[in-house]
Formats: structure tokens, sequence, C-alpha cells
């Protein structure tokens, strides 16, 4: 597996955390339903969809994953991840082939590629890990979550995928009470890693 994670090793390490992934992009798709249906939530666009349901998914990983022992939420970077040590995962909205959209930044290449793995130019940046996705896939009308799921890919090859079942309660929706978060500004791929962040 060059250093990636099998599907079996997958499903040990994280079965017993597949709610509270599927909380965490549930609370996010529910602030930006809460935001949607206001006055001017009709009005929004797309990368303002991806940056609410990022923005509170992240948070509300920060929360629940907080006394939990042995996994560690931490901003990294630009990025929230989750550290397993075993394997580190991210929030991601991803397409019905389970891939991942966005200016291809020298971060995301260096996901996409899996290279922090192998790569020793990197060990300082990130832990020499698989990096996975926890994604929510929307309907062909894009007003709801059709499903969510962790998936391992490299070079936009599947590797493995593990659905998260819904959870049993009703996400926390925060009611909006100030200004919407602006999406992130792309970076380009020519930026050096050690500067390059990501906000989605």
């Amino acid at each position: 597996m060059d250093g990636l994670l099998s599907q079996d090793q997958a499903q040990t390490l994280f079965h017993p955390y597949l709610g509270l992934l599927a909380d965490c992009l549930e609370t996010g798709w529910a602030v930006w339903e809460t935001i949607r249906s206001g006055p001017s939530g009709q009005k929004l666009g797309k990368r303002t969809r991806a940056s609410v349901v990022w923005d509170r998914a992240t948070a509300r990983a920060e929360e629940v994953f907080e006394p939990v022992g042995d996994v560690s939420a931490r901003r990294h970077h630009g990025l929230l991840i989750l550290d397993f040590e075993a394997a580190m995962v991210r929030f991601k909205k991803l397409d019905a082939r389970l891939r991942t959209r966005g200016v291809a930044t020298a971060q995301q290449q260096l996901f996409a590629e899996q290279a922090q793995i192998s790569n020793g130019e990197q060990l300082r940046l990130w832990p020499a890990a698989p990096m996975v996705i926890a994604g929510y896939v929307l309907d062909e009308l894009e007003s709801s979550v059709e499903r969510m799921v962790l998936v391992l890919q490299r070079n936009s090859e599947t590797i493995w995928e593990i659905d998260l079942p819904p959870t049993q309660r009703q996400p926390i929706a925060v009611q909006s009470t100030g200004d919407l978060p602006k999406p992130a500004a792309p970076r380009s791929l020519r930026r050096p890693p050690l500067e390059d962040k990501e906000a989605q």
C-alpha cells in the first residue's frame, strides 16, 4: 500500500468515530440551511455555502473531538485536521465521483498525491500519514446532502470508501447572528509549499 491505509485497517481505526464525523458534517449543513432560509440566503452562492459548511463542521469537530484522548483536532497551516496518528482526516465537499474541487494549490496537490507520506521535505509540515477525506455529496439539485463518506484517494483514484451513517439526533444548528464567513482566497501552485494554506 506504499504507506497508505488498507480498508480493513481504516474500518478498525475509524469505526468508533463514524458517528462523530457524521455529526460534524450534519452540523455544518444544518447551519447552512438556517442561513439559506433567511432573507438573504437565496442570493448566496456555492463558495459561500462551502465556506459555511466547512467553518461550522470544523468548529464542531474541535468541540466533539476535544475530549477524545487518542485523536487531536488542530489547525495546521490554515487547515483543520483530525490526527488519528495512523491517518489524518480533513473535511471537504465531494462530487458524485468522490472527487474534490477547487484551486490546485501546492497543498492540495500534495494531498492528492499523498506525497506527505514519503516526501521528507514535508515531514516538518505534515505527519507522514495518509490524508483521508470526510466528505459530503449533494443531490442533483444541490439542495440536500445525499451521502457522507470517508474516502482515501491518490491521484484521483479511490483506494477505498466508507459510508458515514446519519446520526440518530438532530444536528446543532447555530443561528446566524453576524457577518457571513468569506470564502478563502485561492492560492497559486507557484507559491512555496511552506506558505500554502487551505480553508476548505
